[in-house]
């Protein structure tokens, strides 16, 4: 009977053993994944568990290329340093990860999202190395797999994050498109969009009969709501209304203007303009044809071009190929756009990104390499 009696006593102690060190683990990894995001258990992706501080500390020819600019140095690692067996974060070296684990290689190949979820989701619980250590080495080649663009739909994702879109009653249709695609890239896109609005209209006071687009409550000022809303990136969608009722270079005068009071009171926003689209053949009106429009376009991809803006040519993408709004992209046989259209959009928006970052590669591997 006693017998009996200890021997539960000592499963009891097992049992309380283990809970102990089951509550000893969580606690551990909870404090040493936390120490980058607050919660990095929750780790899905490489730009979760980036450390840049780390990484630029313990590459010191990547320090000299970009200081700690996070940005650049993350683009960096995601381009070439993880192809080179960098190491970038104290709580998982990803590439040694996948080194250390063929089966994981067979699945996900150059996935290195992947790697990272299943490290923080199972691979910490089967006890697989981290592969971390006190001084990460770089391997003596890169692999022959590397993909020919490092640009993740991911990266894409993220580019028009933070940003902000801003224009008239075409821009208001695209912002009623990206509410019912809210789950895509769209739904990082913040708007600043009213019924005919125009440049003209956003030098005017705000008033309580203006076009001014309300924020948090309130008409403002274009360049008072893009500073509040400390967007990374502003997208300009003007022309259609200044051009039925203003001269071609007064117009390009107001965009200017306008673009000017947005940067002094966000100086380090990126400013990129989209291009004005076409009306149905024969649907504009005096000043309002397509091809005042079609060169208030050139003036200010000009500008973009001079001034380091970017410029977003949508309107190419809708014309029927006489220099007109395609009939299928249109919602009131006027200018206004339909689903169709914007889906139109939502593609060239992200080749676009593409584009940019895909640039953005090639210059810091090009920097790289002269070094």
């Amino acid at each position: 009977m006693c017998d009996q009696k200890e021997g539960k006593v000592r499963m009891n102690r097992n049992i309380c053993t283990k809970i102990g060190l089951a509550i000893l683990l969580v606690v551990t990894l909870s404090i040493s994944v936390g120490s980058i995001q607050g919660n990095a258990a929750s780790a899905r992706t490489v730009r979760d568990i980036f450390d840049a501080k780390y990484y630029a500390n313990t590459y010191p020819d990547v320090y000299e290329l970009f200081g700690y600019n996070w940005e650049m140095l993350y683009t960096h690692f995601m381009a070439q340093g993880i192809y080179e067996g960098r190491c970038a974060s104290t709580l998982l070296d990803v590439a040694q990860y996948r080194r250390e684990n063929p089966d994981l290689d067979a699945m996900f190949k150059n996935d290195w999202d992947a790697y990272v979820a299943h490290y923080f989701t199972r691979g910490i619980y089967e006890g697989r190395d981290p592969g971390v250590s006190d001084e990460p080495a770089m391997m003596e080649t890169i692999p022959e797999n590397v993909p020919s663009s490092a640009v993740t739909e991911k990266m894409i994702d993220d580019f028009y994050a933070n940003s902000v879109f801003v224009g008239d009653s075409v821009m208001l249709g695209f912002r009623n498109y990206a509410m019912k695609n809210a789950e895509t890239y769209l739904g990082k896109i913040q708007f600043l969009a009213s019924g005919s609005f125009s440049v003209n209209n956003a030098l005017q006071p705000p008033s309580s009969t203006s076009t001014h687009p309300i924020y948090d409550g309130k008409q403002r000022y274009i360049e008072e709501s893009i500073a509040l809303m400390q967007a990374d990136r502003v997208f300009l969608f003007f022309g259609i209304n200044d051009v039925a009722l203003a001269e071609l270079p007064d117009v390009c005068d107001k965009y200017m203007e306008l673009i000017g009071r947005i940067q002094e009171q966000s100086p380090d926003v990126e400013i990129y303009i989209i291009s004005a689209t076409y009306t149905i053949a024969g649907q504009g009106g005096k000043k309002l044809n397509n091809e005042n429009l079609g060169t208030l376009n050139t003036m200010m991809q000009e500008k973009a071009s001079e001034n380091g803006w970017g410029y977003v040519d949508i309107m190419s993408a809708l014309d029927d190929g006489t220099g007109n709004l395609a009939e299928e992209y249109c919602s009131d046989g006027h200018l206004h756009q339909n689903t169709a259209a914007y889906d139109v959009w939502s593609e060239v928006l992200r080749e676009y990104a593409r584009t940019q970052l895909e640039s953005t590669l090639e210059d810091t591997l090009e920097n790289i390499d002269e070094d």
